[in-house]
């Protein structure tokens, strides 16, 4: 009876049943993910909130939130094999006598003892004196007898600093298995800690620690103060590496506690897991050095083959929109060189590779161009010479380089913008992210050196008149006659106060100004050099120092595709580098520029409009291809930085 129809009532179809199922579920679906997208903005903005309260804390209050609101290290296990490790090092610090001043002929395994149970009157500060044993004399003690695991402790007062601000933590905790003695190897056997081979990097470090001062109050070893200043340490080796590792582990220490702290990049931002404040410190040091590598955040592959050497990425350098930068030593240390690595799997550097084979008759002249190496890793790796540092006016302050010798240094960098332009390459992405300082091309192969002085005529540069609020001062202008009539010349000859700039000498003025100073400025990143009038490359902050003719263009509507580069528009974007380095406010306003408005290239353009009337004759110069007025012009507005 059920089945039959009845009164009143329409019979649906089955397949209009099943498109309502279907329509109800995915309304469902719909809702859920509305739900889930609203909890998580919901979570990002408390996140965000709590990231700008926690950069205008102090130190105290920052440490004490992280602390708060950390979540509960849970992977940290002391077991069975760590238990055993520790006994291992125990055998070994009984074996060793402690050597800091006022070890009084102990062992290190006494000292260690005397640490762990000191008390009122006994205990040891963070920083020995006179004499007096520290918590950092008996835990670097400890670490020249460690036993052999999947990490090596570093004593990071002997090697290089792994923060780009020179800071250093206690002690890092190298990862590198594949280096390492067995954990039963002998007191004999075992390696020296602090080797080249072990030097810490953001790479390969597994933890980071710092030693505190002991205190009877158990909670004083991780005050907010010590904790802020440890996970520093750690934000400032994520911040290095740009992404490519996700996290890092950090930890404090009075050698009766220890407590851990992971920072982990979480799609919601950086999230902070804890461990408790615990009393087995040795075996929880050796859990950790057991730990896998990967675990730890440390990045895997680090190798590159050149030829017979493997050579290991040991400092990071910088990072672009596509490539990383290290610092890749061979094994052994016999040689070093600048590593550049693709970021993406489907990019390769073989046209950076091309561009520089074709520029080393330039740098054989000594054009600061860096020294193509090799290409390895199927053309993935770009291995280079010198090891630059980033131009910068502290940098550039530098007591080996005066502010007069800086000026010298100006013609070799236009002189090596022009030789590349006579080769045929335009560089396309000239901005103050890309002008290094380093070694002189004469000095770096042995040719030159440091010592050489320039003719004391030269002197007369640190007497030039300082540029006026309209361009240059008296003293150059009789050098740039026609130069308002637009004939301004290629070259410059003739009388001048110490600044030559002719056809026959502009290789050895610039050879001779290196020479001098042992410094150079040079061109880096030519992976987007191109041929004389090719399509215009418009990415991320390279248009933003670009010529006023294509900012011009683009702001008039005109499309990328048909601007074409000349190397004009170089010269320009190397003198737009140099007065954004003299006047950092140009660059604060042009960070601030919305790339993917409408009119971004009118704004940029009119940033920089102001600055091309203030100094007319340089950018006239620099819009005139006229290399040797350009040179003069920048060493009078830039007498230093």
């Amino acid at each position: 009876a059920a089945a039959q129809p009845q009164p009143g009532v329409v019979q649906a179809p089955l397949e209009q049943l099943q498109a309502q199922v279907e329509a109800l579920a995915q309304a469902q679906a719909q809702a859920a993910q509305a739900a889930q997208q609203a909890a998580q903005q919901a979570v990002a903005a408390v996140l965000r909130a709590r990231d700008r309260h926690l950069a205008s804390a102090s130190d105290s209050t920052r440490g004490k939130l992280l602390l708060q609101q950390a979540r509960p290290l849970a992977w940290l296990a002391v077991d069975d094999a760590a238990q055993q490790l520790a006994r291992s090092w125990q055998t070994r610090a009984k074996q060793t006598e402690a050597s800091f001043p006022g070890a009084d002929g102990h062992t290190v395994w006494w000292w260690w003892l005397h640490a762990r149970s000191a008390v009122q009157g006994a205990l040891l500060p963070e920083k020995g004196k006179a004499g007096q044993p520290s918590v950092q004399d008996v835990l670097h003690a400890m670490i020249q007898c460690q036993p052999g695991a999947n990490m090596v402790l570093v004593d990071t007062h002997a090697v290089c600093s792994i923060t780009n601000d020179q800071r250093k933590p206690d002690v890092c905790g190298v990862c590198d298995a594949e280096l390492l003695p067995h954990p039963t190897a002998e007191v004999s056997t075992a390696r020296q800690p602090g080797q080249s081979r072990f030097r810490p990097s953001p790479l390969n470090v597994g933890l980071i620690l710092d030693a505190k001062k002991q205190s009877n109050n158990k909670n004083q070893f991780n005050t907010g103060p010590n904790v802020t200043q440890v996970t520093g340490y750690g934000e400032n080796v994520l911040g290095q590496l740009d992404g490519l590792r996700g996290s890092v582990l950090t930890g404090l220490t009075d050698l009766q506690h220890i407590q851990l702290y992971e920072a982990v990049c979480e799609p919601d931002g950086l999230q902070y897991y804890a461990s408790e404040a615990r009393a087995d410190v040795l075996e929880t040091l050796c859990a950790v050095m057991l730990t896998a590598p990967a675990r730890l955040g440390v990045v895997g592959d680090a190798l590159i083959q050149h030829e017979v050497h493997t050579l290991e990425l040991e400092a990071w350098l910088g990072a672009g929109s596509t490539s990383r930068v290290f610092w890749a030593q061979a094994r052994g240390g016999a040689r070093g060189y600048v590593a550049k690595l693709a970021q993406e799997p489907q990019l390769d550097l073989q046209h950076e590779w091309d561009v520089l084979t074709e520029l080393q008759p330039a740098v054989a002249e000594g054009a600061a161009i860096p020294q193509a190496i090799a290409l390895c890793q199927n053309a993935r790796a770009l291995l280079m010479l010198p090891k630059c540092q980033q131009l910068t006016p502290e940098n550039a302050r530098q007591p080996s380089l005066g502010a007069t010798q800086f000026q010298w240094l100006l013609p070799g960098v236009v002189f090596t913008l022009e030789r590349a332009h006579q080769l045929g390459w335009i560089h396309n992405d000239i901005r103050p992210a890309n002008l290094m300082l380093g070694p002189s091309p004469t000095a770096r192969s042995g040719l030159g050196a440091a010592s050489v002085q320039l003719p004391l005529q030269h002197a007369a540069a640190a007497r030039h008149v300082p540029a006026s609020t309209k361009g240059l001062g008296p003293a150059v202008l009789p050098l740039l006659q026609g130069a308002a009539a637009g004939d301004v010349p290629s070259r410059t000859s003739g009388p001048h106060t110490g600044l030559v700039w002719s056809a026959r000498d502009a290789a050895t003025q610039a050879q001779q100004a290196a020479d001098a100073t042992g410094f150079a400025i040079y061109l880096l990143d030519w992976g987007f050099a191109s041929r004389a009038g090719s399509e215009f490359l418009h990415y991320g902050a390279t248009v933003k120092f670009a010529s006023q003719r294509l900012l011009s263009l683009l702001a008039a509507g005109c499309e990328p595709a048909q601007c074409h580069v000349s190397p004009a528009d170089d010269l320009e974007s190397l003198v737009k580098s140099f007065i954004a380095l003299r006047y950092p406010q140009i660059g604060d306003r042009l960070h601030h520029v919305a790339m993917h408005h409408s009119d971004a290239w009118r704004e940029l353009r009119d940033i920089w409009q102001p600055w091309v009337d203030t100094h007319a004759t340089v950018f006239g110069a620099a819009t005139a291809g006229a290399y040797g007025t350009v040179a003069i012009c920048l060493q009078q507005l830039l007498p230093s930085l």
